[in-house]
């Protein structure tokens, strides 16, 4: 049974959401945040800038990409054009792009097209379909619980594979299916230039009092495909919040804080991260990551909170490559998504256990 909240409590409570209210309308504010793009970089220096004004020395970890540049994205249909995003880990098209008959993945059509959420990236059936089913092309109408552009996350950003592929929003769904049905024949343009750009990181390294255990990470994905306030939103409140939890009361162990670009390009800058550690702190680490949901629900745009209250999106990811381990169960008890909670009541457990 709940007990009743003290003033103090509500006050504290109070604080936070309005701290939390004024980070997500800062963070959203600072544009689309697509790795190496402009948003992205206005994005690390107000997350850098938070952190200083909190009292931590700030340091940046910059690793390179060729940034894939899009110019001309879509499919044409009956002589009219729909507009597409395309499939970062797969191989461009030229300008005149490629031809053939449209028709389910599987069907033996030269261009398959597949409906799949973005979770089926990590379910296995986007490359599988991707690597068996498209011989010049490849379509992906996105699907999802919202309409729009869902994006594959491009796990293998740094290996293209299959054919050209292309996301089309849901909104054609009826239009591309009924000419998928009749073998409709069509032109799949994905043309895009790589550009040499840089990626970076948001790193604090805490000493703590006695240097006494291996360190811990918390870390939270800083890029996206879109503003993505509901996706990214969370982790950064809470990353704010638990430095700011721990630079008031420092900790026994080191804790490296790290906010990560590439998060939808296969986690191009987590993966830099165990080969040096940042500040003198090595390998290996234990791990705890805000999720994509964990701000306070109060505090969150309308528009992110019907999908924040799912508590399954509340849970850490462990980093294997650090031998990390990361209680889901007691995160989610913790963190979930069930209520409104102060981020001051989220930041501490994040990075209670030893």
């Amino acid at each position: 049974m709940l007990r009743p909240m003290s003033d103090n409590a509500t006050a504290l409570s109070s604080e936070a959401e309005r701290r939390a209210a004024r980070w997500l309308a800062a963070w959203d504010a600072t544009g689309i945040h697509r790795t190496a793009t402009a948003g992205d970089n206005a994005g690390a220096d107000w997350l850098a800038g938070e952190a200083a004004a909190l009292g931590a020395r700030v340091t940046t970890e910059e690793f390179a990409l060729d940034r894939l540049n899009p110019f001309a994205t879509y499919l044409e249909l009956d002589g009219e054009r729909i507009a597409g995003v395309p499939v970062f880990d797969a191989p461009a098209t030229d300008a005149v792009g490629v031809t053939g008959r449209l028709g389910p993945a599987g069907s033996g059509a030269e261009i398959a097209v597949a409906e799949l959420s973005p979770y089926a990236v990590y379910s296995g059936d986007a490359e599988r379909l991707r690597r068996s089913g498209a011989p010049r092309g490849f379509v992906v109408l996105c699907a999802g619980a919202a309409p729009g552009l869902g994006l594959l996350n491009a796990e293998s950003f740094r290996r293209p594979y299959g054919a050209p592929a292309l996301h089309l929003p849901s909104a054609a769904r009826e239009t591309v299916l009924a000419a998928a049905a009749r073998g409709a024949a069509v032109r799949l343009v994905a043309a895009s230039r790589r550009i040499p750009a840089t990626g970076r990181n948001v790193v604090i390294a805490l000493l703590g009092r006695g240097n006494a255990g291996a360190p811990l990470v918390v870390m939270t994905p800083r890029s996206s495909w879109w503003h993505s306030v509901a996706e990214r939103g969370g982790g950064i409140v809470c990353w704010l919040e638990s430095l700011r939890a721990l630079l008031a009361a420092p900790p026994s162990r080191p804790v490296v804080f790290t906010a990560n670009a590439g998060h939808e390009l296969g986690h191009l800058g987590l993966r830099i991260l165990p080969r040096a550690g940042p500040a003198g702190i090595a390998p290996p680490m234990r791990a705890a990551r805000p999720g994509c949901s964990t701000a306070p629900i109060s505090a969150r745009p309308a528009a992110c909170r019907r999908c924040c209250r799912r508590p399954t999106t509340c849970a850490p990811s462990p980093l294997p490559s650090w031998g990390a381990r990361a209680s889901r169960t007691r995160w989610r008890r913790r963190t979930g998504c069930r209520a409104a909670r102060p981020a001051t009541s989220i930041a501490p457990a994040a990075i209670a256990s030893p």
